[in-house]
């Protein structure tokens, strides 16, 4: 199946390039003093010096160091890299151009539009892409600012993009899939726009399969319409991906539009295009009843398919859940899921966590079935599936909410974070009131973490009490890792939003804490405004001969091989090899897996997501793009990222430039695609 490489990648490829560490000196320097000067450019980045001493380096005349330096100042995502950044973005040199305008782009992810100073900083930038965008030459550079523009850019940076997109150029696929970024990071959606539907319109109906792609993704991130006609012409697409992003697009179309969106998609013979349909059925046009017909045609086709290692077994079990969500009557649902689950279970161990899933679902459905008990699982995993069970369940909110919160006494780690998710997903009053209660209560640091998300929002409802934050605090304030301090970090956002005595001390508290991102949160420091200093533990990036080229993920579903991109993240391949040589990675499970988004694991210290080794590493983003088979650092935050990483199924783009991409998978990508939550990661082999 193919792919859509869009057009940056060969950027991608430049920008590996800049930041390799043994570049030969050029404009009179010699090759040694080029060697020290890149190194001590990584340095500071890791270090995460003042955008000052790195723009010293930004205007040197050996391009390599100048471009080195340009992408540390991107790296910073700070305000005070605005200027120099926009002075680099006037260079003789194309590379550090580019640079610049990814670095631009990323300071979005620094930026407050609620803060006077961030809103002229965000301007800046903006008025500085543009008039790149009219006087480049370069393809490429040009390339980079139409993807910063997608990232960084207001109302004018987006009418250039609109203007671009309608054109029938060499950026157009380009500025279509910036428009979907800005509504995806961003959220400014330009959905009603007559000219942006157009574009969206005229590239659904474009030959061009990049053009399409991005047509359709625009359509999906800008929640915009599309003209059925328009649809069924970029359907006939034979890249996966168009698809893919179409069908995500149905929720935002005609009733009847979305209808046959999802029809296509569930009779698609790619699995990822499937899996979006499935959930698309329940959630379209507002209809909670979903396409019951349609949903049990692709179960019927996913249960001929599967096998041991085959994704198809994705599609099972998000159909069971999707029918188990619809508003049918039982009696029509159960004799489907009871044959699922059968169908599964025979055919062995290798399907069981697919087979409980489905149970999971006939008994929310018939509640007196026993599916589960029936399907193999036993102990922590048995009670597991009973909270998909009961967040499936056809009670009312308050009966959930009452049995998840009874699931959160449980003295297994694993069952409680688990129903402490279901809670915070079900999103209800009566959820969010179980999980302000069972605050009081928890010890554990990311059983804690989950329940507070909710309530570190701005604007969110606070049920519980001063007292108990004030526990809390007191609880976790000595924490000296990381993942330790983390609710700490939800913990000062809520104290913020209170007035009251108790909460201005848990403030001041905080105010001193060790961990910089939790006095940054007390004290209501925006992103762009971070101290200079690490946030992470420094590592000395080492030169690509030290680093070996690729690894083999041996999983318990087969091998994953993967190349590592070390020009690009030598710090972060280098804490991943570090670890893999110690044998972290042996027996730790795949914890999270998203069909047609990601698979992720590396928690070693717990296998559920919430864990870590004690200590973090320095982001190295870049404009690498995040397409199918891309392997990226997982994080809760700028720096945060240690040894969890995760493998995308798909093109994601609203990835890009948020996550270190440290790797690609060259080999085993049915393998990826096969991986089931708590899968394991048997070793990592390395050369």
């Amino acid at each position: 199946m193919t792919t859509v490489r869009p057009p940056h990648v060969v950027v991608a490829a430049a920008l590996a390039l800049s930041a390799g560490a043994c570049v030969t000196g050029a404009g009179g320097q010699g090759a040694g003093a080029a060697v020290s000067d890149l190194g001590q450019v990584a340095r500071l980045e890791q270090e995460r010096a003042p955008a000052v001493q790195l723009a010293a380096f930004a205007t040197a005349d050996d391009p390599a160091v100048a471009r080195r330096a340009v992408l540390a100042l991107a790296r910073l995502e700070r305000r005070d890299a605005t200027a120099p950044l926009v002075t680099a973005l006037s260079s003789a040199d194309a590379g550090v151009r580019a640079t610049a305008a990814f670095g631009l782009g990323q300071l979005d992810l620094a930026l407050d539009d609620k803060l006077d100073a961030h809103k002229a900083d965000r301007g800046r930038a903006e008025q500085a892409l543009l008039a790149a965008l009219a006087a480049e030459a370069d393809p490429e550079v040009r390339r980079a600012v139409v993807r910063a523009l997608g990232r960084v850019a207001d109302q004018a940076g987006l009418d250039a993009l609109i203007r671009v997109a309608a054109a029938d150029g060499p950026l157009r696929a380009e500025a279509l899939t910036a428009l979907g970024v800005s509504g995806a990071r961003r959220k400014a959606s330009r959905g009603t726009d007559a000219a942006l539907l157009a574009a969206i319109a005229a590239g659904l109906a474009s030959t061009d399969d990049a053009v399409r792609a991005g047509a359709a993704y625009a359509l999906f991130r800008q929640k915009a319409t599309a003209p059925l006609d328009a649809l069924a012409t970029a359907w006939n697409s034979k890249d996966a991906q168009v698809r893919i992003f179409l069908a995500r697009a149905a929720s935002s179309q005609e009733p009847a539009v979305a209808a046959r969106l999802v029809e296509l998609g569930l009779a698609d013979p790619d699995w990822r295009v499937r899996i979006e349909a499935v959930r698309e059925a329940v959630r379209s046009a507002g209809s909670k009843n979903g396409e019951v017909a349609g949903l049990a045609r692709a179960l019927e086709t996913a249960l001929a398919e599967v096998g041991e290692g085959t994704p198809a077994a994705h599609v099972a079990r998000e159909a069971c859940l999707a029918l188990a969500a619809s508003a049918a009557a039982p009696a029509e649902l159960a004799p489907r899921l009871r044959a699922a689950a059968a169908a599964l279970a025979a055919k062995g161990p290798p399907l069981k966590a697919v087979a409980c899933a489905c149970a999971a679902a006939l008994d929310a459905v018939e509640p007196e079935e026993g599916a589960l008990a029936r399907c193999g699982a036993r102990g922590t995993e048995l009670a597991r599936f009973d909270v998909l069970r009961v967040a499936r369940a056809r009670v009312s909110a308050k009966e959930r909410a009452h049995v998840l919160a009874q699931q959160l006494t449980s003295t297994d780690l694993k069952v409680r974070m688990s129903a402490a998710a279901a809670l915070i997903d079900d999103g209800s009053e009566a959820a969010l009131e179980a999980a302000a209660a069972a605050l009081a209560g928890e010890t554990d640091v990311g059983v804690i973490s989950t329940l507070l998300e909710p309530f570190a929002e701005p604007g969110a409802s606070e049920p519980f009490s001063d007292a108990t934050l004030f526990a809390l605090v007191e609880r976790l304030r000595p924490a000296t890792t990381f993942e330790g301090a983390e609710p700490l970090v939800s913990l000062a956002r809520i104290a913020r939003g209170r007035d009251s005595p108790t909460a201005a001390a848990v403030v001041a508290t905080l105010k001193e804490h060790t961990e910089p991102r939790v006095r940054d949160a007390a004290a209501g420091v925006a992103a762009g405004d971070r101290a200079p200093g690490p946030r992470a533990s420094v590592i000395a990036a080492p030169s690509v001969d030290e680093l070996p080229a690729q690894a083999e993920l041996v999983t318990s579903r087969g091998t994953v091989t993967i190349a590592f991109a070390r020009e690009l993240a030598p710090a972060t391949v280098a804490n991943f090899v570090a670890l893999a040589r110690a044998k972290v990675y042996d027996g730790t499970p795949f914890h999270r897996v998203i069909a047609d988004f990601v698979s992720q694991g590396g928690d070693h210290a717990r296998g559920d997501g919430a864990g870590g080794p004690g200590y973090t590493v320095a982001c190295e983003n870049s404009d690498a793009p995040y397409l199918r088979g891309a392997v990226g650092m997982a994080h809760a935050g700028k720096d945060t990222g240690g040894s969890q990483f995760f493998l995308t199924h798909s093109w994601q783009p609203h990835l890009d430039g948020r996550y270190t991409l440290f790797a690609n998978v060259t080999s085993g990508l049915e393998v990826m695609d096969a991986l089931q939550p708590d899968d394991v990661l048997v070793r990592v082999v390395l050369p």
